[in-house]
């Protein structure tokens, strides 16, 4: 990178198109071997942000096509993420403590946590339970149903939930009916994925606009890294953008259009 810099020009001719890191990620999750017209919602939850975003993927392996397109108004960002779950875990640890939010100790407590905060998390959701060390050497019993049953967990929960709705209600008519007629996939992507809140965001029904929409969950990851590169598919959720932009089946971007035009049921003239 400190070679490129050095350029006087940036050297252009080495990259072929630019990809959306959405259609990186989740494309590949989507493609099969049969034709496809679907809806997929992205879901992209990092450190500091959670990204949604819709796309229609047209796919036809017979005719050659395969294609997505950003459906309009749908991209957007929610300044919260990985990073706000550690966060209403160490407010949830001191409220279970006691600890007072004026006092000495709560700032000797947060910085005691600081070092061992993501591994706690980890063992948190996969176990169910996990054993807090604290700076006054005593130790806190934290169980995962209570953390997410918690307030402060709960109202984060909601908070996800409504940024999709806010996705679906942009999107036009023709879309939702597509989507009323099949379902809805929900590809979640990035080191939060696999966070409890966030996998609820793939699950259920969901009504918008008096269009009940089914939500399906796509597998973390795609048939192509399992069957060829198994050792990448534990950390394929964390790099999706970088290993989904590097596969063979990578569909192209096409231009948006403002809605779907497709009739919902086929109609006869005589």
């Amino acid at each position: 990178m400190d070679k490129v810099r050095q350029l006087t020009a940036l050297p252009d001719y080495l990259l072929g198109a630019g990809v959306p890191e959405p259609v990186a990620a989740a494309a590949s999750l989507m493609l099969t071997e049969e034709a496809q017209r679907e809806l997929f919602l992205v879901v992209d939850v990092g450190a500091g942000t959670t990204d949604f975003g819709l796309f229609l993927l047209q796919h036809n392996p017979a005719k050659g096509v395969c294609q997505v397109r950003i459906v309009p108004n749908t991209i957007k960002v929610l300044e919260q993420a990985g990073n706000r779950v550690d966060d209403l875990r160490q407010f949830y640890l001191l409220e279970l403590e006691g600890i007072d939010k004026a006092s000495p100790e709560r700032e000797h407590t947060l910085s005691f946590l600081q070092s061992t905060m993501r591994l706690q998390k980890e063992m948190l959701f996969r176990d169910g339970t996990v054993e807090i060390a604290l700076a006054n050497r005593s130790k806190a019993l934290v169980h995962r149903e209570a953390f997410l049953a918690s307030t402060r967990v709960m109202t984060f929960s909601q908070l996800l939930q409504q940024e999709l709705l806010e996705v679906l209600n942009a999107t036009g008519d023709g879309f939702l009916d597509l989507m009323h007629d099949t379902h809805m996939n929900v590809v979640l992507t990035g080191g939060g994925a696999d966070l409890p809140m966030v996998q609820s965001l793939a699950t259920d029904v969901v009504e918008v606009r008096g269009r009940r929409i089914l939500r399906k969950p796509v597998p973390h990851v795609p048939a192509w890294i399992t069957e060829r590169y198994p050792q990448f598919a534990p950390q394929y959720p964390q790099l999706a953008v970088a290993i989904g932009g590097a596969s063979p089946e990578l569909p192209s971007v096409a231009e948006s259009v403002p809605d779907f035009m497709g009739l919902r049921r086929p109609t006869y003239t005589a």
